[in-house]
C-alpha cells in the first residue's frame, strides 16, 4: 500500500481500487491506514465536517464499500436549567439558528415558539408536571376556504 496524492491504492498497478486518505479533516498516515485496512478502529479527537463543525469519533474501514467511515461520538450539549422541581427538570437550549428550544427530563423536545405561541415557564412547568398545557393564542396552520357562493 503506497500513498499517492490524497488516497491509498489497494491492489496491483492498473487494477484494484483507491481509498481516500483525507477523512473529516484528518490525513490518514500509512500506519493508520494499514491498521484500518486490517479491521482495527482508530479514535480521533477531532473530525471536521464540511460546515466547519467538529466532533470526536472512531474511524473504521468498510470493506464492502471500500472506504473509510466514521462513527461519531454522541455530542452532549449542556442546557440552562429553567425549572427543577416535583421530580422534573426543564432545560433551555439554543438551536444553530439561535432559536430557543427546551427538553423536559432530557427526553421531551419543545420548540420555544409553537404555532405562534411563545412557550412560557408556566407552560413548561405544566408540561413537566401534568404532561399537558393549554394554549389559547395559537395560530392554526390550516387553510380555510371562504366561499362567496354560500
Amino acid at each position: 500500500m503506497r500513498k499517492k496524492y490524497s488516497f491509498y491504492h489497494v491492489g496491483e498497478q492498473g487494477s484494484g481500487f483507491r481509498v481516500w486518505g483525507d477523512i473529516f479533516g484528518n490525513r490518514i498516515t500509512p500506519e493508520e491506514f494499514a491498521l484500518l485496512y486490517q479491521g482495527q478502529k482508530i479514535h480521533k479527537d477531532r473530525l471536521v465536517f464540511n460546515n466547519g463543525d467538529s466532533t470526536s469519533g472512531t474511524l473504521y474501514y468498510d470493506s464492502d464499500e471500500q472506504r473509510i467511515k466514521a462513527i461519531f461520538d454522541k455530542k452532549v450539549q449542556q442546557g440552562t436549567v429553567v425549572f427543577d422541581g416535583d421530580g422534573h427538570k426543564v432545560e433551555k437550549f439554543m438551536s444553530k439558528e439561535n432559536l430557543p428550544y427546551y427538553k423536559i427530563d432530557g427526553k421531551v423536545f419543545v420548540n420555544g415558539n409553537t404555532y405562534g405561541h411563545n412557550i412560557t415557564l408556566d407552560d413548561l412547568k405544566d408540561l413537566a408536571i401534568n404532561g399537558e398545557t393549554y394554549i389559547t393564542d395559537f395560530l392554526s396552520k390550516k387553510k380555510i376556504l371562504i366561499s362567496l357562493d354560500d
